[in-house]
């Protein structure tokens, strides 16, 4: 359960933001006040790792 909480938290922080950005003046606040993953775990694809490191 701690990788959920987790993932909310960065998911909140990293779109709250924008939606608020881009929010009508009309709508005083955009919130996310559920968010659910679903029941499927996460596929993670294409990971690349750069490990060149110039000094």
């Amino acid at each position: 359960m701690y990788y959920f909480h987790a993932a909310t938290i960065i998911i909140r922080e990293s779109v709250e933001p924008i939606l608020e950005e881009y929010r009508p003046s009309g709508i005083s606040s955009l919130k996310f006040s559920k968010l659910s993953l679903g029941n499927v775990a996460p596929k993670i694809e294409g990971i690349l790792n750069n490990t060149s490191i110039t000094l």
